[in-house]
């Protein structure tokens, strides 16, 4: 086979790292304060910053400061992470 037909496999790894314990997202959540909560909710249904400053009537800049608190607070790497951890804790 010539080097530019041949098929290199990765090792798997999942994309997500696994789940936390109820507990601990429950503990890390406990954390966040009540606007945080609102945002990681908003953040779980998917919405832009945009749209997450409209239905909670903030500028957006405010949210940018709740989303990156939030993602420190869970010790979540990016908004895909802190969806889950919403989803995990039942608030979206």
């Amino acid at each position: 086979m010539a080097p530019s037909s041949r098929h290199h496999r990765l090792p798997c790894q999942p994309l997500i790292p696994s789940p936390l314990g109820l507990n601990q997202i429950k503990s890390r959540v406990k954390r966040l304060t009540s606007r945080e909560r609102d945002v990681l909710t908003l953040l779980g249904e998917g919405l832009p910053n945009g749209q997450i400053a409209r239905r909670l009537h903030l500028v957006e800049g405010t949210v940018k400061a709740n989303v990156s608190a939030t993602l420190v607070k869970l010790h979540a790497d990016n908004r895909v992470q802190a969806a889950i951890v919403a989803h995990q804790a039942g608030l979206a």
